[in-house]
């Protein structure tokens, strides 16, 4: 068996996993012969590898075996260098500590010699020993203790240092190494050739352990977004993908063999109980998600509704990348050689850049947030936007993290672009009425309001202003719009309303609407105004 040695040439990166090509050159002898290529990675899919083998003769692959193998020695790559790394420093601490136990002697025997002062002050005495001599020896002791004790602090506070970047070195290693079961995969291909010549073998195999996601750069400028479209590659396999040619593809892989068949799919009534409600069996069930009535306000602003934290973006180099589309995906070749290890850090990577004309708009629900959102929308003219995080600038001020959902090219986008406070929204009860004329079983209450809108700008503004009413959950609750001025330019069938504004500059304008409740005068309501 004669084994080879390839080098990942280029690298595919799925959403959930990655296609790699590998290859090497050998001599191969004349007859057959059976190739190795050892180390491959653990995340390995045997099913998905493919041999390709060409030489200056016809080359006959006979076939083809993929083998887990098992070792005990440290395997090449990060783990190997983080062993050594820490070995060094593990015999660089030991030398200190060696240092350090020769000048504890040499102390322990400074200290002696300052215990045996009064013996030599007793010589003194006795005139064996001159002033001069007893002074000579404390300098000396003095000095050399000084001495001393700096060294052993020193050698203390070096050992305590090599210590904690050992202890670092430990975790990284540590992480790593669990991260990689100590086995790899060996392909071996049995071959055949009529004369001795150099072969060329090309593998490709799948593995799981990497992917990609998308992130968003968005600039809200005058007239146009600018949009630059980045990947954020990662794989956890420990293999070396150095100075390789990259493809992003938008391709999920599913592993799925079989068309989904559907279950029959029933559904039945829910009966639920209301706290303070007269439920009966003719009663109708509204989801609560939309029944205003039946859900106390929310304390989370229109802003805390559609915007969601991500944890900042990596730095990494950014290479430029080429459009590749099939028939069911897109990718995106990187032009530049890239390099990612493979210890599951990122590597971020330009995919592209849109500039798309934008329409300005401002929204307002003043129900639960009095302030005025801006929304900039357009449509997407170019790229497969993937569902990802994006952080949104304007000019050089930060609105926050936006979440961009997957658009294809001709969809509409809608990006978050913060708050205008130069528009006031006001939104108050005007009036709330029982009627008592009503009939003496029945209870009937009238409510008014009126949302104010002030344009504090230097331009006219186009304004999208949305309001509801409750949602009747018994047949025995009627609820009625009455009055509406302006009249709504939208509403659904949970009691939603639209209206469309047009404030000029330094002006107001308001929107004034009327409705009833009637109800069982014995029935308790819960969620009235």
């Amino acid at each position: 068996m004669k084994e080879i040695n390839t080098k990942v040439d280029e690298v595919t990166v799925f959403l959930n996993r990655a296609k790699i090509r590998r290859s090497g050159k050998t001599l191969v002898q004349k007859g057959k012969q059976t190739l190795s290529i050892t180390g491959l990675p653990a995340e390995l899919d045997p099913d998905s590898v493919r041999v390709r083998a060409t030489g200056s003769e016809p080359v006959t692959i006979y076939g083809i075996d993929v083998r887990r193998t098992f070792f005990k020695d440290i395997p090449d790559g990060i783990i190997r260098e983080l062993t050594e790394n820490i070995e060094k420093l593990e015999e660089k601490k030991k030398k200190v500590t060696d240092q350090s136990e020769i000048l504890g002697k040499k102390q322990q025997h400074i200290d002696g010699l300052w215990k045996a002062t009064r013996i030599f002050a007793s010589g003194f005495a006795k005139g064996e020993i001159t002033i001069e001599g007893h002074n000579a020896l404390l300098d000396f002791l003095h000095k050399e203790g000084s001495s001393s004790l700096t060294e052993i602090r020193k050698k203390e506070k070096e050992a305590d240092d090599l210590e904690k970047e050992i202890t670092k070195l430990r975790e990284e290693h540590s992480l790593a190494n669990n991260s990689k079961p100590r086995e790899k995969f060996t392909i071996e291909i049995n071959t055949g050739v009529k004369k001795d010549c150099r072969v060329n073998v090309d593998v490709t195999y799948h593995i799981s352990g990497a992917s990609w996601n998308p992130e968003y750069d968005i600039r809200i400028g005058e007239k146009n977004i600018f949009i630059d479209y980045l990947a954020m590659i990662r794989h956890t396999t420990g293999e070396e993908w150095k100075d390789i040619s990259m493809i992003l593809s938008t391709l999920t892989p599913s592993g799925t063999s079989t068309v989904p068949e559907l279950d029959p799919w029933f559904i039945a009534p829910m009966m639920k109980k209301f706290s303070g409600l007269d439920q009966t069996k003719n009663s109708r069930a509204v989801p609560m998600a939309a029944s205003g009535a039946q859900i106390p306000d929310s304390e989370a602003s229109y802003s805390e509704v559609i915007r969601e934290e991500f944890p900042e973006s990596i730095e990494a180099d950014m290479e430029l990348t080429e459009l590749i589309k099939t028939d069911t995906s897109v990718s995106f070749k990187v032009t530049e050689p890239a390099t990612v290890p493979g210890d599951g850090s990122y590597h971020k990577v330009k995919v592209g850049s849109l500039e798309l004309k934008k329409d300005l708009k401002h929204i307002t629900a003043p129900r639960k947030d009095e302030r005025v959102f801006r929304t900039a929308e357009s449509e997407n003219t170019e790229f497969f936007l993937l569902p990802g995080k994006g952080q949104v600038f304007e000019n050089e001020e930060y609105l926050g993290p936006v979440k961009i959902s997957h658009t294809a090219p001709g969809e509409k986008i809608k990006i978050f672009a913060g708050s205008d406070d130069r528009i006031k929204v006001t939104r108050k009860l005007t009036s709330k009425e029982v009627d008592k004329k009503f009939m003496s079983d029945r209870k009937k209450i009238n409510y008014s309001f009126e949302i104010i809108v002030e344009n504090f700008t230097d331009g006219v503004k186009h304004i999208n202003v949305l309001d509801q009413i409750p949602i009747p959950s018994h047949e025995d609750i009627k609820i009625k719009l009455e009055e509406c001025s302006p009249k709504t330019s939208r509403s659904d069938e949970l009691n939603r309303y639209e209206w469309e504004l047009k404030v000029e500059p330094g002006k107001k304008s308001s929107i004034k609407y009327h409705y009833s409740i009637e109800y069982p005068r014995e029935m308790q309501i819960y969620g009235l105004p």
